[in-house]
């Protein structure tokens, strides 16, 4: 008998009486375990034992096949860089090329074991459901907020640049003036203001804000028109305002207030318009 298989019969609990002490037909005894297969038992030792063996080389037929077939499965790149990537047509815009989202990507995806051809598929996929579901933002394009912004003033680039800096200080000099922001919302309400200089229409917004304040005889430092090409009739404004009177330096008014930064901004701009 073959020995592998004599200790699997042992280990399993099968016994065997030895010739002589059965029942008297010469054939010997032998007993099962409780719980022992139906399908396995047979009327003798030997068709048990070859029930027994013909289970365990179906068993053997089965575990080869499954371990072909894990063999020849799909199984991660020995690297997360391995992974190849080419973003669907319909999401293509939401994916930094071959960037820092798809890389972020790769490594989750290799650290659970995602096959390399099922890693685009997937990633796509999530994507496009996200698109479809309203949970995917528009991507920022920088490029076309300026052309948007442009194009609705009807400028040329050299004008467009130099608005869109003056919108960027008026921001920040407006922001520099606004009093009662707690301090621990400091920091979040300047990036929310800084952050209409990021769009087209933030852009207008800050433009028709400046125009405004300019037209009520406001001025404020730091916008770029004021530190650049100011007219006579920009000057002639600011000859009133009290912000650049340096025995205004104490006012309780902080729109009145003297700012020496302006009244350099002012000086400096007679002299090169003298």
């Amino acid at each position: 008998m073959n020995n592998a298989l004599w200790h699997r019969l042992l280990v399993s609990g099968i016994a065997f009486a030895p010739a002589g002490l059965g029942t008297g037909d010469g054939g010997g005894e032998f007993a099962v375990p409780d719980g022992f297969p139906d399908t396995m038992r047979g009327g003798t030792a030997e068709e048990t034992l070859a029930n027994v063996f013909g289970e365990f080389q179906q068993s053997e037929t089965r575990a080869t096949g499954l371990r072909d077939k894990l063999a020849q499965a799909p199984s991660a790149p020995k690297e997360a860089a391995g992974y190849n990537f080419e973003a669907g047509e319909k999401v293509a815009s939401y994916f930094d090329g071959d960037g820092k989202t798809v890389n972020m990507l790769r490594d989750v995806a290799h650290k659970l074991g995602m096959p390399d051809a099922m890693f685009a598929p997937f990633v796509n996929g999530v994507a496009e459901k996200m698109l479809d579901g309203g949970q995917l933002l528009e991507p920022y394009d920088g490029a076309g907020e300026i052309k948007a912004y442009r194009d609705g003033y009807g400028l040329d680039d050299a004008v467009a640049s130099t608005e869109l800096e003056n919108n960027q200080a008026f921001a920040e000099g407006i922001f520099g003036q606004l009093q009662g922001i707690p301090e621990n919302l400091e920091l979040p309400a300047k990036a929310a203001m800084m952050t209409l200089g990021d769009t087209a229409g933030g852009n207008a917004l800050l433009k028709a804000l400046s125009g405004r304040l300019s037209d009520s005889g406001i001025r404020v430092s730091g916008e770029a028109n004021i530190s650049g090409a100011l007219s006579k009739e920009d000057l002639t404004k600011l000859d009133t305002d009290p912000r650049i009177d340096p025995t205004n330096e104490n006012h309780p008014d902080m729109k009145q207030r003297y700012d020496p930064a302006l009244r350099k901004q002012y000086d400096e701009a007679y002299a090169r318009l003298s």
